[in-house]
Parts: structure tokens; C-alpha cells; sequence
């Protein structure tokens, strides 16, 4: 599946368009995003000859195993990063890779899966947000903040569960207990391993690439650096309250015996 909007600077707005459209809008009067799920031969056909992606990226774009990364060509950056859909009472950690193209006029997202902030950036735009008209780098933004957000839902899920397990103790409930912990343990760790190489790649944005991102757009950038600070550093925490948890819970079991 492909969605295109294009904006028009001699009409001032933007518009959805058909892919079969969008070679006569590549050039500088216009804004282009292509959004693709997942990419087949034909999409990756797509854009390499009209785009004239390097095929080294593209193959990146078809492998999930990819790490987060940025990479500078001529032409645009290459953006891989780390994306979670959040799916309440579903596997917690629905993890995608999000990979963005961004060059002067155009920008190229890539995604195996469905992902929820491109969605809800498109319903933006169809309901006429003028986002796409401040830049294509601004719709980067838009993409990576979204990917973001998502991870706060996981981590209050996370604390919800710590809390559960701190009043259990406090109770006197040993049973499961111990296997709880263990289990949030693990869980901490990984989305930390998860989570940290993305804060990396936003400080890259913000201290590279100058002729692809404006002054402007890093402010927001900045925002979603922030975020991620105050996400792993919530995770610290959390990594502190289990340690706690688990000593209170031995402490318990040594003293019934």
C-alpha cells in the first residue's frame, strides 16, 4: 500500500494523489510524502528509479534486524528508526522499524506493518493540517514524535504493574511474586536496550545534517530528545523500585522462615 500527499506551492495546499502521479510532481514546487507498507519489488522498483534510493538502503528497508541508524547521501538522509505500536491487552512490545528518506522537497517512509502515527498523521493532513506546507522535515518530526508518544503508554503500563507488585509485598502475598519481578525485570532491560539507541539518533539530528533539517524543525527535534531523556530516566527508576521490590520480598520470605 501507498498514500502520496503532495503539497502545491503555487495553490497553497495539500492534496492526496495517485501513485501513478507522482513523477510529474517531482520538483521544487511541490512537497512530496510517499508512505509505503509494506515494500514489495514493485514499490522498491518505485522508488528507485524515481527517487534513486541507494540499494543498499533499500535493502535495509527490508530487513527489520536493521539497528537504528542515520546515514548521509548526496541527496536525502537515511533514517532507520525504532518504532512501538501500542495494542492495550496485546503483545506489549509490537516493535517495527520505521525507515524515513528525507531529502529537500520529498520524504519516504517505510514500514513492514501498519503504524499507528503514520496513520494519524495522513488523517491530519486529509483534514487539512498545513504541516506538510512548513517542510518535509516537519513531517519527520511529525513521524518520529509519534513514535515516541507511543513509548509512554508502555512505560506507565510498566509502572502500573510495579505498583501492583509493591502492594502484593506490602500485603504479604508471596505466591508468583518473585516470578513477577523477573518478568519486569526483563522487561525493563529490554526496552531500555530498545529504547536508548533512539535517543542517539534524534541527538545526530540535532547535531548533524544542517542542509536537510532547518533551525526551525531541530527545536521540535529537541522536544522529542527531551522526551526520550525523561523516558530512560523513568526506566532507571523503575529498575531501582524492582531491585527494592525484590530484596522486600526476600527479606519477607526470610523472615516467615
Amino acid at each position: 500500500m501507498i498514500n502520496t500527499f503532495i503539497f502545491s506551492k503555487e495553490k497553497g495546499q495539500t492534496f492526496p494523489v495517485k501513485t501513478e502521479d507522482v513523477p510529474k510532481y517531482l520538483s521544487k514546487e511541490f512537497l512530496l510524502w510517499v508512505d509505503m507498507e509494506p515494500m514489495g519489488e514493485a514499490e522498491r522498483e518505485f522508488l528507485s528509479s524515481y527517487f534513486k534510493l541507494h540499494h543498499l538502503a533499500l535493502d535495509d528497508c527490508k530487513n527489520e534486524a536493521t539497528r537504528p541508524k542515520i546515514e548521509g547521501y548526496k541527496d536525502y538522509l537515511f533514517i532507520v528508526f525504532d518504532a512501538l505500536n501500542f495494542n492495550p491487552g496485546e503483545e506489549v512490545m509490537d516493535t517495527i522499524n520505521l525507515n524515513i528518506f528525507l531529502g529537500e522537497n520529498f520524504i519516504v517512509s517505510v514500514h513492514a506493518k501498519p503504524l499507528q502515527t503514520a496513520q494519524a498523521l495522513q488523517k491530519k493532513l486529509q483534514n487539512g493540517s498545513p504541516l506538510l506546507s512548513q517542510g518535509v522535515d516537519r513531517i519527520a518530526h511529525g513521524l518520529l514524535d509519534g513514535v515516541v508518544d507511543n513509548y509512554f503508554p508502555i512505560v506507565d503500563e510498566l509502572d502500573d504493574c510495579i505498583e501492583d507488585v509493591e502492594e502484593k509485598i506490602l500485603k504479604g502475598v508471596s505466591m508468583g511474586v518473585q516470578r513477577e519481578i523477573s518478568h519486569m525485570k526483563r522487561r525493563v532491560i529490554a526496552l531500555r536496550r530498545f529504547i536508548a539507541p533512539q535517543r542517539d539518533i534524534i541527538n545526530m539530528i540535532l547535531v548533524d545534517h544542517p542542509g536537510f533539517i532547518s533551525q526551525e524543525t531541530k527545536t521540535y527535534f529537541r522536544d522529542i530528545h527531551d522526551h526520550l531523556l525523561h523516558i530512560l530516566d523513568t526506566i532507571e527508576v523503575h529498575r531501582d523500585l524492582l531491585s527494592g521490590a525484590m530484596e522486600s520480598y526476600m527479606s519477607q520470605i526470610s523472615n516467615q522462615l
